[in-house]
C-alpha cells in the first residue's frame, strides 16, 4: 500500500494468497491512497491485469486482478476487497517502525519472565526454608516439653512407689 506521503507499508491478505482462491480481504488506514500490487505470472505466455489499485476512497474498494493467457485466451479474476478505514492511523506505520527497530524484543521479554520467576522460586523458598526452621524450633520445644512431663510422670510414679511401699510394711519416717 501506499500512503498520502508516497511510502509503502506490507498489507497482509484473508486468506494468504493461493492460486485456487479467488477472492481475499485487506484493511487499510485512512492514509492510503493506492494499492501497489505485486502479481507475478506462472509463466511468460500470461498478462496481468489490475483495475481499481488507485484512488482509494473510504470504506469498501475492490481491486480486480486479471490473468490472461494469450496462448488459448483463459481468463482468470482475482478480487482484492479492501476495506479503507475512515479514522486516521498513523499507528500502523509507527509499529511497523518500532518492531523493525528491534527486532529482539519477545526475547527480552521472555529472559526478563524467566528472571522473574526464577527470582519469586528463589523467594518462596527462602520462605519455606524459613517456616520450616520455625516449625522444626516449635517442634523441639513441645518435644522437649513431652520429656519434661514424661520425667515428672516418671519422678511422681516413682514418689507414689515409694510412699505406698512405705505404708505396707508399715514404716514411717
Amino acid at each position: 500500500m501506499i500512503n498520502e506521503k508516497g511510502e509503502y507499508n506490507k498489507v497482509s491478505l484473508t486468506p494468504s494468497f493461493n492460486s485456487s482462491i479467488y477472492e481475499y480481504k485487506c484493511e487499510v488506514p485512512k492514509e492510503v491512497t493506492e494499492l501497489s500490487v505485486e502479481a507475478v505470472p506462472n509463466n511468460e505466455k500470461m498478462a496481468i491485469e489490475i483495475l481499481g489499485n488507485k484512488n482509494l476512497h473510504e470504506g469498501e474498494n475492490v481491486v480486480t486482478i486479471i490473468v490472461k493467457d494469450t496462448e488459448n485466451e483463459e481468463t482468470l479474476t482475482y478480487q482484492i476487497l479492501v476495506q479503507k478505514s475512515s479514522i486516521e492511523t498513523n499507528i500502523i506505520s509507527s509499529q511497523n517502525k518500532n518492531q523493525n527497530e528491534n527486532p529482539n524484543i519477545r526475547k527480552i521479554i521472555f529472559v526478563s519472565c524467566v528472571i522473574a520467576i526464577v527470582i519469586l522460586g528463589i523467594s518462596f523458598g527462602i520462605i519455606e526454608y524459613k517456616y520450616s526452621k520455625d516449625n522444626s524450633y516449635d517442634e523441639d520445644e513441645e518435644d522437649e516439653e513431652d520429656e519434661d512431663d514424661d520425667y515428672d510422670d516418671e519422678r511422681e510414679k516413682s514418689k507414689n512407689q515409694i510412699l505406698n511401699s512405705g505404708d505396707k510394711g508399715g514404716r514411717h519416717f
